[in-house]
């Protein structure tokens, strides 16, 4: 598992979402998750918006999580 590449994905969702409100609840779901699973969660949804707000930005978040979240 490449934790470098999750923390990178968990800053891309953060960067491209942080200003559209119906990512918030995601937003808050990863910043305050206690444990793996919260944070896989939270990506998943998170590149669920992303297909729909920036579909390379969701690309790029799928392989950085590989093998973590997806």
């Amino acid at each position: 598992m490449n934790f470098e590449g999750i923390s990178q994905a968990c800053m891309l969702v953060f960067d491209t979402l942080r200003d559209d409100e119906e990512s918030q609840e995601i937003i808050d779901l990863i910043d305050t998750a206690e444990g793996d699973d919260a944070i896989k969660s939270g990506l998943q949804k998170a590149v669920l918006r992303l297909d729909v707000v920036n579909p390379a930005v969701a690309k790029e978040v799928r392989e950085k999580a590989k093998g973590f979240a997806f």
